[in-house]
């Protein structure tokens, strides 16, 4: 598919430039381009997802400390020699 975008001049520049570094043509630098930086905010949306799935696992969990662990941390603490 064929797209018209209007690019500032110094990104266009520069964009020539690295085209031509690289030995590729400016339609496939584009197309790197926007393909990275699709990635990246699929990447960050599914960060989102875990975040708010983290959040409501934890939101449902007592913040109190357990029993069993405080109980066995001061058995621990008792036999050490301070």
């Amino acid at each position: 598919m064929r797209a018209r975008l209007s690019i500032p001049d110094p990104i266009y520049e520069e964009a020539e430039a690295l085209a031509a570094r690289r030995g590729i043509s400016r339609s496939e630098l584009y197309r790197l381009a926007l393909e990275r930086y699709l990635e990246r905010e699929r990447t960050r949306e599914r960060a989102g997802d875990i975040r708010e799935n983290l959040n409501r696992v934890y939101a449902q969990q007592s913040s109190e400390p357990d029993p069993f662990v405080t109980y066995a941390a001061y058995l621990t603490f008792k036999r050490v020699e301070w």
